[in-house]
């Protein structure tokens, strides 16, 4: 009995101490609002700034490249994904829709902005390109700071380019020879390049054909 008293004393004044640096840490901000004539709100928004972002990736033909992933970095330090703005935000991280565009909104640490800030984009069968954008052409609004990036992308010869061509290239002689009927050996190509996308693609984008 006396055990099981003890433990409850322990448990209230376990809770009562976590209970008071709760208290402490959220008493801390508003006095100091409060010291500078300010509210509490004002101080948390003050904490952080928002920063929105968004442009385009295009091909050097000046089409949209659809499916691009877009990296967004200050400072040096990689952004993760937000969860608003349009565009894929899986564990991919953003992505562009179909026509090359792509917006996302970041909610940042106060400051964090006013260092350097680099855009990458990348896909499969593209070289993997970067953009760099001066914070003095950032734009100043009530919603927060904003930037616009547009990145052009060149076509790279990857492992999907050639494994594809050497597939065309086989499937090519097989028909010219007849030394497998046109139908199966168009079959036997699609076949290789479907396995190869779904096998080694899947765990390495460069490897995707199909």
């Amino acid at each position: 009995m006396q055990t099981n008293c003890y433990r409850r004393a322990n448990y209230i004044f376990f809770y009562a101490v976590v209970m008071a640096a709760m208290l402490q840490a959220f008493s801390v901000p508003a006095a100091f609002a409060e010291s500078k004539g300010l509210s509490a709100d004002a101080v948390s928004a003050a904490e952080t700034e928002t920063f929105n972002i968004f442009g385009k990736i295009i091909n050097p033909h000046g089409a949209g490249v659809g499916d691009a992933e877009v990296t967004v970095k200050v400072g040096g330090r990689k952004l993760k994904p937000p969860h608003s703005g349009h565009g894929g935000h899986g564990h991919r991280g953003i992505t562009t829709e179909l026509d090359g565009s792509f917006q996302a909104v970041f909610v940042l640490p106060g400051g964090t902005v006013g260092t350097d800030i680099e855009i990458e984009a990348y896909k499969p069968s593209y070289q993997r390109t970067s953009l760099k954008i001066d914070t003095a052409n950032l734009q100043h609004g009530s919603d927060g700071m904003t930037a616009h990036a547009e990145i052009a992308i060149k076509r790279a010869a990857g492992p999907a380019f050639w494994i594809a061509t050497i597939v065309f290239v086989l499937a090519y002689i097989l028909i010219s020879f007849e030394l497998l009927h046109r139908t199966l050996a168009a079959m036997l190509g699609a076949s290789t390049m479907l396995v190869i996308s779904y096998t080694i693609g899947t765990f390495n984008p460069e490897y995707h054909i199909l």
